[in-house]
């Protein structure tokens, strides 16, 4: 997984996944005008990528690691990831989580327990349940409507 910056005319658009309330499968896109983004917070943004990318099977990971990571007190990052995600800490990695699931549900052959696994859940019954609950699917119906394998 890899947190998507794009430029779109003047304005940076963050790709920050499944919408906090966790109801609906939509990415929510905050739009913020390239000159609201300082350099502290575009390090800040890619601190938070480079955690969530090399945590997304770290099942032990917490807020204190991504602070850590962020070079942040925890409550900065959690106002931080709200002002510039719209997410908490934990609900953007979750996302994130989901994301890089439905990408290995689409794109191979592996079990849902090894998805569940290589996408930090240690249990397989509770990443079915947290999967269905943003996707309003299981993996398995998931992989049925979305496979792009043969």
């Amino acid at each position: 997984y890899e947190m998507q910056r794009s430029l779109v005319g003047s304005e940076m658009c963050i790709e920050t996944g499944v919408a906090p309330n966790h109801k609906q499968a939509e990415t929510q896109t905050t739009i913020l005008a390239v000159e609201q983004l300082s350099e502290y917070d575009n390090e800040f943004l890619s601190r938070v990528s480079a955690f969530v990318e090399e945590n997304l099977s770290n099942a032990n990971a917490t807020i204190d690691d991504m602070a850590l990571a962020t070079i942040t007190s925890k409550s900065v990052l959690y106002r931080k990831m709200k002002l510039l995600t719209g997410n908490s800490p934990m609900d953007f990695l979750a996302s994130a989580r989901i994301r890089e699931a439905c990408h290995l549900l689409e794109s191979t052959q592996l079990l849902v327990k090894d998805i569940s696994s290589r996408c930090g859940y240690t249990s397989q019954r509770y990443f079915s349940r947290a999967f269905k609950r943003d996707l309003n699917m299981s993996p398995s119906e998931y992989r049925d409507t979305h496979k792009i394998l043969n």
